[in-house]
C-alpha cells in the first residue's frame, strides 16, 4: 500500500535485554520482542505465533504479534492483537503507549489520547529502557516534544544499540526543523542494523527535502535491496531521478510503482509529468487520461491533461479540461493558476488576470499570487496598479527577488527612473545579480549612415512602404508594448 511521506517511525519494542514488567513467563515471546527490536518484523510474527499456540493469555507475544502486523500490513491489522493485549494486561504503559500509536493510525484519535493519558500515569516513574521508550513515545504524541527527546535519550543511554530509540527521536528532531541531528539519528539506525529500512527511508525523505537527490537515491536503494516490495521507496527514488532529469530512471521506478499498486491513480500522472518534461505531448496526454479513468472525480488530472492540450495548441481541449476541473473542485487554485498562465502566455492578460485574482482569493498568504497577477497587469501596460501588486506580493515575501526586479521594470514604463534604480538597488541588496544602479533604457536607436531627407520623403509617399508592427520597447528580458504613448519614427532607408 502507498504509505504516507511524513516522517514517522512505527513505535516497536527496542532492546536487548526484557524486563520482567513486561515479558511473561514464556521465552518465545521474549525472543519475538529481540526480533522486532533488531527490524524483522515477519520473523518476530511468527515467533510470536509459536508463543501465543503455547500460551493462549500471553501479553508480550500479542503485543509483539501486533506491532509486527503494522509494519507488515498496516495499522488495522495489528489493532485487535494490540487490544487483547491491553485486555490480559489494562495498566501496561508499555503496552497502552502502543495501542495510542495504532489508534491514531487508524484515526481513532479521541481513542488514541485516552490511550496515550492512561499510558502517562503508569509510565510516571521509568524505571528502564523500555519505560523510558514508551513513555517517550506518549510524550511524543501529546506534542511534548522537549520530553520525548529526554526520554528517548535516556533510553539510548541505557540501551546504546536502542534502534528505535534513535528513529523516534531523529522524527522528532526532523519535525522540529533540526535536519541534521535527525541525519544523526537515522545514520546510527542503519549502522547498528543495516536491514532496518525506515532508517534508510526516512533519512532519504530528508536529503529529499534538501535537494540531495543523489543521497536519497542511495537511501531508497539499500531499501529496495532489502525489501523489493517497498513501493514508496520505488516512488520517492523516481521522484529523485526525476529531479535530476534521469527520466529513463525516473519512469522504471514508476512503472513498479505500478505493478505494486495498478490502482494509484497519482502514479499516471507521476508518468504524465515524466513525458511532458520531455515534450512527448501525446504520451503525457494518454497517463493522465489514465489518471482520470482511474479517479475521474480528481480534478488535478484535468489540470495537468489541460496544460498539455495547451502546449499542443488543442486551445478547446485545454479549455474544456480546466472547466472540468473547476467544476469538480471550484476551490483548487492549481485550475486557476494554469489557467491563468495558458491566457498570459497567450497575451489574454484580462483573462490571465481574473484567474490570478481568484488564486489570491484561494490563497491569500502566497506572494506568488501577487506578483503573477502584477505580471498580468504588466502585459495590460497597467504599470501602476501592476506595482501595487508587486509591493503586496514583497510585503509577503521580502525575498521575492523577481518582485523588485519587474517593479523596477514597471517605474521604468513610468519614465520613473528614481523609483526603478531604488528598486533594481534592493533587488542587488537582496542577492540579485544585476548592478546596484540600472542601465539607462532610455535610449534613442541612430542610423549608423548620414541621413537622406529625399528618399525618406519618397518611401514615405503612399503606396510607397508599408510598416507592419506593434511598436514596444525591451528592458532586461521584457518585452512592454505601446498604449496611450507617443511614438515617433525616424524614417531612413535601411530600416523601412
Amino acid at each position: 500500500m502507498i504509505r504516507s511521506l511524513s516522517i514517522f517511525v512505527i513505535l516497536v519494542l527496542t532492546s536487548g535485554v526484557v524486563s520482567r514488567s513486561f515479558a511473561q513467563s514464556g521465552s518465545k515471546a521474549e525472543t519475538a520482542l529481540n526480533q522486532l527490536m533488531e527490524g524483522n518484523a515477519r520473523l518476530a510474527k511468527a515467533t510470536a505465533d509459536e508463543a501465543i499456540a503455547s500460551d493462549k493469555n500471553n501479553a508480550l507475544a500479542y503485543a509483539v504479534r501486533g506491532n509486527s502486523l503494522t509494519m507488515i500490513s498496516g495499522w488495522k491489522s495489528g489493532l485487535p492483537d494490540l487490544e487483547k493485549a491491553i485486555k490480559l494486561t489494562p495498566d501496561n504503559g508499555l503496552y497502552l503507549s502502543m495501542l495510542s500509536d495504532v489508534y491514531n493510525g487508524v484515526g481513532q484519535e479521541a481513542n488514541a489520547k485516552k490511550a496515550a493519558d492512561k499510558a502517562f500515569v503508569a509510565l510516571r516513574s521509568p524505571k528502564n529502557a523500555f519505560e523510558y521508550f514508551a513513555r517517550g513515545t506518549v510524550n511524543s504524541r501529546l506534542n511534548r516534544s522537549t520530553e520525548a527527546i529526554a526520554d528517548f535519550t535516556a533510553a539510548i543511554q541505557l540501551k546504546p544499540n536502542f534502534v528505535r530509540a534513535y528513529g523516534k527521536r531523529a522524527g522528532i528532531y526532523y519535525d522540529n526543523k533540526k535536519a541534521t541531528e535527525a541525519i544523526f539519528d537515522y545514520t546510527m539506525c542503519t549502522n547498528l542494523s543495516p536491514d532496518y529500512t525506515a532508517g534508510f527511508y526516512y533519512r532519504g525523505l530528508i536529503y529529499m527535502d534538501q535537494g540531495r537527490y543523489k543521497n536519497a537515491i542511495e537511501d531508497f536503494s539499500s531499501v529496495i535491496k532489502v525489501d523489493p516490495s517497498y513501493t514508496d521507496a520505488y516512488l520517492n527514488r523516481g521522484i529523485s531521478s526525476a529531479n535530476l532529469r534521469n527520466f529513463n530512471d525516473a519512469l522504471y521506478d514508476y512503472e513498479k510503482v505500478e505493478k505494486l499498486e495498478p490502482d494509484y491513480w497519482q502514479i499516471y500522472n507521476r508518468k504524465g509529468h515524466i513525458h511532458f518534461q520531455q515534450e512527448y505531448w501525446q504520451s503525457a496526454v494518454q497517463e493522465y487520461t489514465t489518471a482520470i479513468q482511474k479517479k475521474p472525480k480528481e480534478a488535478i488530472s484535468y489540470v495537468y491533461r489541460a496544460n498539455t492540450y495547451s502546449r499542443m495548441g488543442d486551445a478547446e481541449k485545454c479549455l474544456m479540461d480546466f472547466l472540468m476541473a473547476q467544476n469538480l473542485d471550484p476551490k483548487l487554485s492549481d485550475v486557476y493558476l494554469n489557467r491563468g498562465n495558458v491566457f498570459y502566455n497567450a497575451e489574454m492578460y484580462e483573462d490571465a488576470l481574473k484567474d490570478y485574482k481568484k488564486v489570491i482569493e484561494l490563497s491569500p498568504k502566497w506572494s506568488g499570487a501577487y506578483f503573477n497577477a502584477a505580471l498580468a497587469l504588466q502585459g495590460d501596460q497597467k504599470f501602476s496598479e501592476a506595482i501595487n501588486y508587486f509591493q503586496k506580493a514583497i510585503d509577503i515575501d521580502p525575498k521575492n527577488l523577481d518582485a523588485y526586479l519587474n517593479k523596477a521594470y514597471a517605474f521604468d514604463a513610468l519614465g520613473n527612473k528614481k523609483a526603478a534604480d531604488a528598486e533594481r538597488k534592493k533587488y542587488v541588496e537582496m542577492g540579485g545579480e544585476q548592478q546596484a544602479v540600472g542601465k539607462n533604457v532610455y535610449r534613442n536607436m541612430y542610423p549608423e549612415m548620414e541621413f537622406d531627407a529625399n528618399l525618406a520623403k519618397s518611401k514615405l509617399e503612399r503606396g510607397n512602404c508599408t510598416i507592419r508592427g506593434r511598436a514596444c520597447t525591451k528592458v532586461d528580458g521584457g518585452i512592454y508594448y505601446a498604449k496611450g504613448v507617443k511614438v515617433v519614427l525616424y524614417p531612413v532607408t535601411p530600416y523601412l
